[in-house]
């Protein structure tokens, strides 16, 4: 190199660190804090939000200024706090020499020649474009297209662009370039929350408080611990201030003396240098001294007690050696604690056999220091504090925070109990079984009837856990005692055991394993059985019922059931034991009705008459049945030299057997021969009665005339049921048609018109608006008379301003009546299309005459009912006309009822055979018939032969007879698989039970039971082992050394139903 390059050189030099001191200055300018003479309209956020910083980066990027800043000939850190503060982040709180190292002591990460995938937007971009070696200019980074940044600042003014200086990174220059990252989840590291530890939770006045925290993370902006302590009872301050001096994240403890009793709330903040208000960290927690413990829980201040650990039920036991084990109950005096309170709130807890006080041994704290029972003294080592919750309270010794512990948390008895620190164990909770000395009476309050005998109650006795209950006959001189019941709520026993016919007198003692209390008030009563109630027969109008008599019963009372408010009231007394059914008259027909059947007695006890009742019955759901009062029988006259008519049947709705007979007009001989005579004669339907519907009867008259000897007479008839319907319409519409109903004749028909008021008919259909009356006029024919009909109909115009206000026709009204028999309550006529309401006034005739009055007829014939609906504001007046008949009563046969020797049958699979053996009063012939012949069949005789384990219905049908109704009855046949056997039981493995019984391909499972004893009542457990070909399980989970008694059983799946078998013979066995 020559000496004028080397010259040339050292100018260049010379000039870049002119040049770098220049920017150096400008930077310490730019850096100074602002004091904007406007505000800029930006809000200072505890985090950093990249998107306003970016928005702002834009909007004021490049050569634009915002007025509310001061603008600097070197304005890039100028601008870049600008958007920092834009995006919440207000980087300074007093002056700072650098953008860069600030941001870096607030724990945000500074990477140096940073690659495009380090950055991101809202990162901040320093530069050394001096080649000197420092930092001496800044953007930020406000987008990135295709993975490469563009940056926004000034001086240089760029806006979301590059500098083009010929780097290979346009976003990169200079000697080196640097990045603060800010697009990550903010500062590094923040505050850790702090958690308070003391060296004890309840202390006495003059205590030192240990108080302990675990330290912030090192790498966050930590300024320092800031401690307050309050007695939250008086409100005090006793300490407030920081623990240690800035940055000392060590400064983590503090011990407070306690000036006096009270609460003591400690509250430390791990506070940071930077956004104090949204960053610092606090804990809180409570101590106290002993009177004001709140832990500290008051069972009371004298009372005696068992301690009982809850993970095992051991209960606690000062030993003759006044040593303390846990042991299993035993109800001796040595488990049971006399506690009383002293003014701290611990209590003295003394030994009911020996007189002697629970006792911290020389008042140790160590863990398993040994506790026993010594001489009452008083003592600190004598006072205890009760904490936790019932199930789980822990006896805690006062001397310090240990409490008691059950040794290696063992359960066998004899295992040491001493101190231990708490650990929320179950060796160390315990439960606080308060026990009476002494019980009270304890008074029988009264009876209730059950099946089988009474439920028994009484009033509960504090203190007792257990109730002796005693019965006798009234016949009996002495009590026995039938049941121990344990429990300390129980109060009720139910006596299962009773015989009907019986009076029985019952009294109650309370009990513990401490002493038996006296009986007070005593009860008695007399025991009915329930009967079982059937349906004898039933008609439209009433019900025959009748039950099993119940022994002992002096009556009986019958019960229906209110559906309005679900209750049941007594609509029969049957004074009379030995009564056993009776007849429920004055039912409405088709109606649903439920009777329930409960005996009754007469109890005489001390002279005097009491009435007790039974349980009720089974309910009976009875619905009566209907009459078929639509019934009614036509036939046409005819020639005898033409085809003879056949009558035709109406309103036989529950489809009963028909029978018809004839007799000649005026005669009440009715036979089965059909007349071939010329004459007048009556035909009559009988109906026989069915399961839903009554039997019934009509008749009808009619004519067979032979016209080779004389002409027939001609006899006329009516068109009564005339009528004549016409729709309205509008005048842009087509005329509506006329319907002409009643023309039994076929007459030939002619319309005419006249408007409402006018005497003149034409032809001629109306084409205006307005209301007008139709004329039907019916041509007289060989059968029938002529007839008239008439219907008032409205034309509108819709397209006029105003319409005419016309009455309506009521074109739909139709009368009905059913017929009756002579001497029964007459019906009741029933008009619907009644639409304007308007008086109705009923008129009779019969049929062939025309004179009506207002008496509704009696005699057996045919008539006319017709209906006069009186005009209303809305409607024309109307008419309509029905025809019905008042026919003879029927000569109805007997019902004939069906007994069996049992309500329903359950038989055994393999078991012996059995008869239905079926009775009736009518002495009909007898079939049977089974549902499923695959279970059960069934032979002639009745006898029933089983195939298969399952469910049938059996019918029996019984035929008719000449005085008496078919009838059928339907029993329920349930075959119970066989009896089960337990092949095989051991004990192979421990807690467990091997269990192998009879496979039966009959069935679809078994049902094995395990209990604690032979009558299945303690520990109970029930498996379900499924499908039938499991035969042997292994049943697990068992105690080990109990007795286990085992039983087992089949079932069979018929439908949603199973169908158990009986249980095998019970087994037993002991447990490894």
């Amino acid at each position: 190199m020559s000496m004028n390059e080397k010259w040339n050189k050292g100018i260049s030099l010379r000039k870049k660190r002119w040049i770098s001191m220049i920017m150096a200055a400008v930077m310490i300018v730019t850096l100074v804090p602002f004091m904007p003479g406007k505000k800029a309209g930006k809000v200072e956020a505890a985090g950093y939000n990249i998107a306003a910083a970016v928005a702002y980066a834009k909007e004021w990027g490049g050569s634009k200024r915002n007025p509310a800043y001061k603008e600097y000939d070197g304005d890039c850190a100028n601008f870049v706090s600008q958007c920092l503060k834009a995006g919440g982040l207000n980087v300074y709180d007093t002056w700072v020499p650098t953008l860069k190292d600030k941001l870096q002591a607030m724990g945000y990460t500074i990477i140096m020649n940073p690659t495009a995938d380090q950055v991101d937007v809202g990162d901040v971009m320093f530069y050394d474009s001096t080649y000197t070696g420092e930092i001496n200019h800044t953007t930020i980074i406000t987008s990135k297209v295709n993975g490469v940044p563009k940056i926004t600042g000034h001086t240089s003014d760029v806006i979301d662009g590059y500098y083009t200086n010929g780097s290979a990174c346009p976003w990169q220059y200079g000697n080196y370039t640097c990045a603060a990252i800010l697009h990550t989840s903010g500062i590094s590291g923040e505050m850790t929350t702090p958690t308070i530890t003391t060296n004890r939770e309840c202390y006495i006045v003059g205590d030192k408080i240990n108080i302990t925290w675990n330290k912030t993370s090192s790498q966050s902006d930590f300024l320092h611990y800031w401690l307050i302590i309050t007695n939250t009872d008086t409100g005090e301050e006793c300490f407030g201030g920081a623990t240690g001096s800035n940055g000392d994240v060590n400064a983590n403890s503090y011990q407070f003396t306690i000036p006096e009793e009270g609460h003591y709330r400690i509250d430390i903040y791990a506070i940071p240098y930077n956004d104090k208000e949204h960053r610092q960290k606090e804990a809180v927690k409570t101590v106290s001294t002993y009177g004001y413990d709140s832990s500290i829980v008051n069972l009371g201040d004298d009372f005696y007690a068992n301690i009982i650990n809850t993970g095992n039920g051991k209960y606690l036991t000062a030993d003759s050696d006044d040593n303390v084990t846990i042991r299993t109950a035993s109800g001796q005096k040595n488990q049971l604690w006399h506690f009383r309170k002293r003014e701290s709130g611990s209590y003295e807890i003394i030994n009911n056999a020996s007189d002697k006080a629970l006792d911290d041994t020389n008042w140790g704290q160590e863990n398993e220091t040994n506790v026993g029972v010594y001489t009452r003294n008083n003592t600190t080592a004598q006072k205890w504090f009760v904490r936790g919750t019932e199930g789980a309270y822990f006896i805690n010794a006062s001397c310090g925070d240990a409490v008691l512990d059950i040794d290696s948390n063992g359960s066998a008895d004899g295992t040491n109990v001493w101190l231990y620190e708490k650990n929320e164990s179950s060796a160390q909770k315990f439960t606080i079984k308060k026990v009476a000395t002494s019980l009270d009476t304890c008074n029988a309050l009264g009876l209730t009837t059950i099946q089988g005998g009474f439920r028994l109650s009484w009033d509960t006795v504090s203190g007792a856990t257990k109730y002796e209950v005693y019965r006798k006959k009234v016949t009996d001189s002495d009590y026995s005692r039938i049941a121990v019941v344990s429990g300390e709520d129980i109060d009720t026993y139910e006596d299962k055991n009773c015989i009907s016919g019986i009076t029985y007198e019952y009294r109650v003692n309370a009990a513990n394993d401490y002493c038996l209390g006296a009986s007070g008030a005593e009860c008695h009563g007399l025991y009915l059985d329930s009967t079982n109630a059937s349906l004898v027969k039933y008609s439209a109008d009433s019900v025959n019922i009748s039950w099993n008599s119940v022994r002992g019963a002096d009556g009986y009372n019958i019960y229906l059931y209110n559906q309005n408010d679900d209750t049941y009231s007594k609509v029969k007394d049957i004074a009379n034991g030995s009564t056993t059914s009776c007849v429920i008259a004055g039912l409405k027909q088709n109606t649903t009705y439920t009777y329930l059947v409960e005996a009754y007695g007469i109890c005489t006890y001390e002279n005097k008459n009491e009435i007790y009742t039974g349980c009720r019955s089974n309910i009976l759901t009875i619905a009566t049945k209907r009459i078929l009062s639509n019934l009614a029988v036509k036939m046409s006259d005819w020639d005898l030299s033409g085809t003879a008519s056949q009558p035709v049947l109406l309103g036989n709705d529950g489809n009963g057997a028909v029978t018809y007979t004839y007799a000649p007009e005026g005669s009440d001989v009715f036979t089965a021969e059909f007349p071939t005579k010329a004459g007048t004669y009556t035909v009559k339907a009988e109906v026989a009665e069915t399961d839903r519907y009554c039997a019934g009867v009509a008749t009808c008259t009619f004519t067979i005339t032979d016209n080779n000897s004389r002409p027939a007479p001609v006899v006329k008839k009516s068109l009564d049921n005339l009528v004549l319907i016409l729709d309205d319409w509008d005048i842009s519409e087509n005329a509506s048609t006329p319907i002409l109903t009643g023309n039994l004749g076929n007459g030939a028909v002619t319309y005419s018109y006249a408007s409402v008021g006018s005497t003149e008919y034409t032809s001629a259909i109306p084409t205006k608006a307005g209301t007008y009356i139709i004329k039907a006029v019916v041509a007289e024919t060989n059968e029938y008379y002529g007839g008239v009909a008439t219907c008032k109909f409205t034309i509108t115009d819709k397209y006029s301003s105003s319409q005419p206000v016309t009455k309506k026709s009521l074109n739909n009204l139709v009368l009905m009546m059913a017929g009756w028999h002579v001497g029964d309550r007459p019906s009741s006529p029933v008009l619907t299309g009644n639409d304007g309401k308007g008086k109705v006034t009923y008129t009779y005739s019969k049929v062939g005459s025309n004179k009506y009055s207002n008496t509704v007829p009696s005699n057996e014939g045919k008539y006319i009912i017709k209906a006069y609906v009186a005009e209303t504001e809305d409607y024309y007046a109307g008419t309509a006309t029905c025809v019905f008949e008042i026919t003879k009563k029927p000569v109805v046969k007997k019902t004939q009822t069906i007994t069996t020797n049992a309500a329903n049958y359950t038989l055994v699979y393999g078991g012996k055979s059995v008869t239905i053996k079926a009775k009736t009063n009518g002495n009909g012939k007898k079939s049977y018939k089974s549902s499923n012949n695959n279970v059960v069949s069934i032979d002639k005789t009745g006898k029933m032969i089983v195939k298969n384990t399952g469910k049938v219905t059996v019918s029996i049908y019984v035929a008719a007879t000449t005085a008496y109704k078919a009838a059928t009855k339907k029993v329920t046949v349930v075959v119970k698989p066989k009896i089960q056997a337990i092949k095989g039981i051991k004990s192979q493995k421990k807690s467990s039970i091997y269990v192998k019984y009879v496979k039966d391909t009959k069935v679809s499972g078994y049902e094995i039971q395990t209990a604690l004893d032979s009558k299945f009542k303690k520990s109970v457990n029930t498996y379900t082992i499924k499908p039938y070909s499991k035969y042997r399980v292994t049943l697990t989970k068992k105690r080990t050394g109990k007795i286990y008694y085992v039983r087992v059983r089949s079932y069979k799946i018929v439908g949603s139903q199973k169908i158990y078998g009986s249980y095998s013979g019970i087994k037993k066995i002991k447990v490894k």
